[in-house]
């Protein structure tokens, strides 16, 4: 099992690709046999630095694709709400 400086290393190596919701690098992490509360400690870390972000996720998002006009806003609250974004958050994002 990783240790947190692992993990916080694994964490960045992931949001230099993409960025995910918590929900989706918490599923990440675990995959690679973060334990409990490494993972806690560094889903908070991100979050401290605002490196992981829900809101900031969902506002992105629903701006792309709002201003593309890839989508429409039914659609874009399900992909987001998909991705493991709450549904409040994803509602005050596609407004």
């Amino acid at each position: 099992m990783p240790g947190l400086e692992d993990a916080l290393n694994l964490a960045y190596k992931i949001l230099a690709r993409c960025a995910l919701s918590e929900k989706a690098m918490r599923e990440r992490l675990a995959k690679k046999k973060v334990a409990g509360e490494t993972l806690e400690s560094v889903i908070a870390k991100l979050k401290g630095m605002k490196l992981l972000s829900d809101r900031a996720l969902a506002e992105n998002m629903a701006q792309s694709r709002v201003k593309n006009r890839l989508l429409g806003n039914v659609r874009i609250e399900r992909d987001l709400i998909q991705r493991g974004i709450p549904r409040d958050i994803v509602q005050r994002a596609v407004r």
